[in-house]
């Protein structure tokens, strides 16, 4: 699927989630559109990665609905959820998650090995998009954390996600490093029409979106458009 053909990236209808009495999400309304980059603001526990996981439809809400790409997640069975976030959902996470007996290829050919297609020339386009062109052959942890986080961002993006969720991906990260990755994820993310949310606790990432959303205490406010 283009991400241009995507009405809405990632749409919240009315979404509440708690845990152990907790509410974490309460009715929240929330939609990104193709191409939009949004930064999410909140302190830590305030739910935000509650918010990636229910995006990624790897969490339910309690009530409301999520649509993702188009696609209600209450409505297809979880098989279809899997399918879906692995054809529409790209994830970058502060820990890379990459996985240590696969070659830095494998790790970005990984999708495309899933759903049986070749998608060669793909990893090798992305892999010199993020400047790792040449080093597909090394595992990861002959890799410094800045180029392991390129790999993330590579194996993200390689199958042109509609919506891509990067929770905390700088956190692990020294200032330059992180300006590098957070340049990466918003010229990739753009120059595939995709959505990008950008979730931190760091106030001095507003300065790459379209919009800025803040949670607290289970709501979610629009503090930039």
């Amino acid at each position: 699927m283009n991400p241009a053909d995507v009405k809405s990236a990632l749409t919240f209808n009315r979404v509440s989630k708690s845990f152990a009495g907790r509410t974490i999400l309460n009715a929240v309304d929330a939609t990104v559109n193709p191409g939009e980059i949004v930064v999410l603001l909140g302190r830590s526990g305030s739910g935000k990665s509650t918010i990636v996981n229910l995006a990624a439809g790897m969490e339910q809400p309690d009530s409301g609905s999520v649509v993702l790409a188009g696609h209600p997640l209450a409505q297809v069975s979880e098989r279809e959820r899997t399918l879906l976030r692995r054809r529409s959902v790209g994830l970058v996470f502060q820990a890379f998650n990459l996985l240590p007996e696969l070659t830095v290829f494998e790790n970005v050919h990984l999708r495309h090995a899933l759903d049986g297609r070749d998608g060669t020339k793909e990893v090798e386009a992305m892999l010199a998009e993020v400047g790792l062109a040449g080093r597909g052959g090394e595992h990861p942890d002959h890799l410094s954390g800045g180029e392991q986080q390129r790999v993330a961002v590579a194996a993200a993006l390689v199958h042109q996600p509609a919506l891509v969720l990067a929770d905390e991906p700088t956190g692990a990260l020294d200032q330059v490093t992180a300006g590098v990755i957070v340049d990466l994820l918003v010229r990739l993310t753009r120059g595939r029409g995709g959505a990008l949310v950008f979730v931190t606790h760091n106030p001095e990432y507003v300065a790459i979106a379209d919009r800025v959303w803040r949670l607290d205490d289970g709501q979610l406010s629009q503090e930039r458009s």
